[in-house]
Parts: structure tokens; C-alpha cells; sequence
């Protein structure tokens, strides 16, 4: 089972609520038994040489009527982001994820097992994917401000961070601190994409797990973010320039995301993707330092001696003028 599948499952669980998960379940098997019985159909279905789309389409034509809205949307997932080949099993891992969920009590571990950087992206996008669906651009604006806020947050306070990515913490009991910190300023889906976030990731990764959620919302409005580091607040003329600049560099309209980090001493560190402009102090004395460090700085047309670096400070013994 591929994890956007995993992600997807979880967020139709959190919708559908717990009174359906059963019914959930008997639809998903009642579908893995109707491809079973038609031979053309689970044929058409496990046929590479045709379009995720297209194989999705020819189920849900099938199973119209059939199921529940629920139960059609999963499926059709499914069908388009797993491999052919893997369709029966993954269908079958499906309903008995639904099933041990169902039987999972209060305070125990989280099914799906833990996850590194990459399988966790792929995880929450498939929560996203299904958590957003719905939602209208408004919102999801606010809910792209809500996210990148929430993760700013947890950035600053290391207690807080502990807090929710302690692994020996229960993951219901994560999620709800994170719920009561949120309170009513966040649409539903925004809140529930935090609690996934806080319930799946551990340690650092939460924080990057919330900014990889900012890039995906605003992936889905057709944006791109830029992560800008300043030592100051930008004056808006500069900000709008920035803005047009970096949306020039990337192809698309760009969202920017400023935070104040004293390091940067002055200027800014911009970052869209793997786009980045350093136009910051810090880097400036870097490469002044590199370049003395080289002999490569002059004043006054004069070449200045290169500075001793960390091995040629000598040995501290007097020279022997004798």
C-alpha cells in the first residue's frame, strides 16, 4: 500500500466518522469480490497500457449506485495511485486497515507504522488530497496562513515542540493540545491536517512536515511559496518586488512566507523550492572572508596578504633573529 493511499484512508475515516468505518469496510470488500467475479472487468483494471484516469473511471461507472459516495471516492483512489498489479491486495489491506482502525481503542499506537521524511510527505499529501477536496480557494488561503503560522510557532518554542513529537506520548493526546493551541481560528480541514501532522511526525519533522503541508495547499491554489528569512521586516515596496522577482524565477505566482531570524544579520535568504537567492549579510561576510582568506581583496589597488588560516597561526615558539 503506498502511503498517499495510507493518508487518504486516514482522512476518510476522520470525515465519514466512526459510526460508518464499519459499513466502510464491507463496501470496500464487496468491491474486491465484484472485480473478482468479472474476469474483463478486473482485467481492464489491472491493465497498465491503460491511464490511471481512464481505469478509474471504467470502476466508478461499475460501482455507481452501488456504494456509498465514501466508499467510491476511496476506491477510485485507489484504483489511480496504485499499481496495477497491486489493485486486489491493496484494495483487500485497505478494508482490514478500515476494520483494525475500527477495533483500535483509545490511547493505543497508531496503525500505520512510523514513517521517514519522504514516505511521510507522500502520507500527508494523500490526506490532503482527500481533507482539501472540498474546500473553496478562500479557505484554503486561510488554511495555508493557519498551517505556516501553527509551524512558526512550534519553531520558536522548543518546550512546545517536545511536547508534540514525543513519541512516547499517546498520538491522540498530541493532537489534542495541538486542537486546544489552534481554538476556533483555523476552518476544520486546517486543523485536521495539523493533528495529522502532530500524530504522525516525530521530533524536527513535524515542524518540516507542517511546511511541506504550506507548499501542498498552496500547490492546490496554483502557488508557489517562498520561504524568506529576514533580520528585519521587509518594507512593502521591497516585499512586492521580491515577490514579482522570485515569480518571475519559478514560472508561477509566488506567496511569501517571511520570518525573522537574527542570523541573518541584514538582508534576506530566499527559498522556492530549490530556488535560492542569498542576498543576506551573512552570506556577504562568508564570501569576504573566503576572498581575504585567498588573497583576493585589495584596498587602494593594493593586493592584501592572504590571512593565516586556522593551520598557519605557527607553532606560538619566538623567532631566531640570530
Amino acid at each position: 500500500m503506498r502511503e498517499a493511499t495510507r493518508g487518504y484512508v486516514a482522512a476518510l475515516l476522520e470525515e465519514s466518522g466512526a459510526g460508518a468505518s464499519e459499513a466502510l469496510a464491507a463496501e470496500v470488500a464487496a468491491v474486491v469480490a465484484l472485480i473478482a467475479r468479472y474476469a474483463e472487468l478486473k482485467q481492464a483494471l489491472e491493465d497498465g497500457g491503460l491511464g490511471p484516469r481512464v481505469r478509474r473511471n471504467i470502476l466508478e461507472e461499475v460501482i455507481r449506485d452501488r456504494v456509498s459516495a465514501y466508499a467510491a471516492s476511496l476506491v477510485g483512489f485507489v484504483v489511480e495511485v496504485e499499481p496495477p498489479g497491486d489493485l486486489m491486495r491493496t484494495l483487500e489491506g485497505v478494508s482490514q486497515r478500515i476494520e483494525a482502525e475500527q477495533a483500535r481503542q483509545p490511547g493505543e499506537p497508531d496503525l500505520d507504522p512510523p514513517a521517514g521524511r519522504k514516505a511521510l510527505r507522500e502520507r500527508v499529501e494523500g490526506f490532503l488530497l482527500r481533507r482539501l477536496a472540498p474546500s473553496p480557494q478562500s479557505e484554503l488561503e486561510e488554511i495555508e496562513d493557519g498551517v505556516f503560522r501553527f509551524a512558526r510557532l512550534l519553531d520558536s518554542s522548543r518546550e512546545l515542540r517536545e511536547v508534540l513529537s514525543d513519541p512516547t506520548v499517546d498520538p491522540d493526546a498530541r493532537a489534542s493540545v495541538a486542537r486546544d493551541l489552534i481554538g476556533t481560528k483555523l476552518a476544520q480541514p486546517g486543523v485536521s491536517a495539523i493533528c495529522y501532522a502532530v500524530r504522525s511526525a516525530r521530533g524536527r519533522e513535524v515542524v518540516a512536515t507542517l511546511d511541506a503541508m504550506v507548499d501542498m495547499v498552496a500547490a492546490e491554489r496554483g502557488r508557489r511559496v517562498a520561504d524568506v528569512q529576514v533580520a528585519w521586516e521587509l518594507e512593502p515596496d521591497v516585499e512586492q518586488t521580491l515577490r514579482a522577482t522570485l515569480s518571475r524565477l519559478v514560472g508561477r505566482d509566488v506567496e511569501l512566507r517571511v520570518r525573522q531570524d537574527p542570523a541573518v544579520l541584514g538582508g534576506m535568504v530566499a527559498i522556492v523550492g530549490d530556488v535560492m537567492v542569498d542576498a543576506s549579510v551573512r552570506h556577504r561576510l562568508s564570501q569576504l572572508r573566503d576572498a581575504m582568506l585567498e588573497g583576493k581583496v585589495e584596498v587602494g589597488g593594493t593586493a592584501m596578504p592572504p590571512l593565516a588560516g586556522p593551520n598557519d597561526a605557527g607553532t606560538g615558539e619566538p623567532e631566531n633573529h640570530g
